[in-house]
């Protein structure tokens, strides 16, 4: 079973809270917000981490732009839809508009590197 944390970009002042920085009244507040049906979107975008480490063994997030080796080397952005975590690859290499997370293994995973992300560096996937 893969821990479930989240990390949050705070659209007005640009920057991300990562539930390993000492700020936990933020995360009390998002957390409350959570659980007394508020709407934490308004200032904030909330990214579940999938479970999975690079290999530098940085957690891996919904937003984190990542280069990956699979047929190839491509670039890519982790999403979460349908129930299931995937890259969706942003430089068209060999026409793959996304690869499911669970599909990987190990070895797979050995390559994978985390570049940013889609809210500190947008400039890797343009």
């Amino acid at each position: 079973m893969r821990e479930i944390k989240f990390r949050a970009w705070d659209k007005k002042s640009e920057y991300m809270y990562d539930p390993d920085d000492n700020n936990m009244e933020m995360f009390m507040y998002l957390d409350g917000l959570l659980y007394y049906d508020g709407d934490p979107t308004e200032n904030y975008i909330l990214m579940q981490y999938t479970g999975l480490k690079d290999k530098n063994g940085k957690e891996i997030y919904e937003g984190d732009i990542v280069k990956a080796k699979l047929n190839g080397s491509f670039i890519g952005v982790v999403v979460y839809e349908r129930g299931s975590f995937k890259i969706e690859e942003k430089m068209d290499i060999k026409n793959r508009p996304y690869i499911l997370l669970e599909q990987w293994n190990q070895e797979d995973w050995k390559t994978t590197e985390v570049l940013g992300n889609i809210y500190e560096n947008p400039e890797l996937i343009e």
